[in-house]
């Protein structure tokens, strides 16, 4: 979910359906990333911007980003969050292995530094 023009504070949100063309994007590079999942997300929209899957910006424009620019975290966890349930509650998804196996270790890492 970003702005359909991928535009900073422009746009309404879309979701791009699901197509196999996105898998090229979409990599599991973020589980040995140093940078957080944000910028993960920062750097997919700027291959789909420079493979024209969004548009290209024109003069001074600013591109969407997910990221908080420092250490590269969600922004805006909130809407982000806000955004992923609802698009829970309505789309048919299923979890992959690999963020299975992530939900356990952010499960876990809750678990144990809760008391």
């Amino acid at each position: 979910m970003c702005p359909d023009n991928g535009l900073a504070k422009q746009g309404n949100k879309k979701k791009l359906d699901y197509s196999d063309d996105y898998e090229k994007y979409f990599t599991d590079s973020y589980q040995t990333s140093t940078k957080g999942v944000g910028k993960y997300f920062d750097n997919v929209l700027s291959k789909m911007r420079k493979d024209g899957v969004i548009p290209k910006l024109e003069n001074n424009e600013k591109s969407f980003t997910f990221s908080n620019g420092k250490q590269g975290t969600i922004k805006s966890k909130t809407g982000f969050c806000r955004d992923i349930v609802e698009l829970m509650q309505s789309e048919s998804w299923k979890l992959t292995p690999s963020a299975t196996e992530l939900c356990e270790s952010i499960f876990q890492h809750i678990k144990a530094n809760n008391y």
